[in-house]
């Protein structure tokens, strides 16, 4: 069996222990007392933080187990950090979600003893989950410059008044 074949159907087997684990992984940088209400994923309406975070981790998880399409890989990414930029993270909280992917995998292959079976394919993953932090830095970075130059501009237009 091909390797790589073999650990995308496991990935997709325990797509959603996966998906579960790193969505509580990624809250446990939130407050404790905001976890509960951020846990009510489904409702969109009440919860758009919630939700949103939720469904930007399936479409990332979604999209490394498969098809690997940097276009939705990259759209996906944007949705959650620019998310995370507007809150109270430093940049290594708020891109922290990605190396933890990275610790569920690890998790699930070690659960299953496969871990030894799939190395180069889980090595060649990880590698690409930390090209993708890479990414997500720079577009923290460069969500974290709209807002100071935004801040910036209405300080200006104050002092002018």
């Amino acid at each position: 069996m091909d390797g790589s074949q073999g650990l995308e159907k496991f990935l997709q087997d325990r797509k959603p222990a996966i998906l579960e684990a790193w969505f509580q992984t990624t809250l446990e940088s939130y407050p404790a007392e905001t976890r509960p209400f951020l846990l009510k994923k489904e409702d969109t309406f009440n919860n758009p933080i919630g939700s949103t975070i939720y469904e930007a981790l399936a479409e990332l998880l979604a999209e490394l187990m498969q098809d690997k399409n940097l276009g939705n890989i990259k759209k996906a990414l944007e949705d959650l950090i620019h998310l995370r930029a507007v809150q109270d993270f430093s940049p290594a909280q708020a891109i922290s979600f990605l190396p933890h992917l990275k610790q569920v995998i690890r998790r699930e292959l070690v659960a299953a003893d496969l871990m030894e079976s799939y190395q180069e394919e889980f090595h060649n993953l990880a590698f690409l989950i930390d090209e993708l932090t890479m990414q997500a830095f720079d577009i923290y970075m460069g969500c974290r410059e709209k807002i100071f130059n935004l801040k910036v501009k209405e300080l200006r237009k104050i002092v002018k008044l």
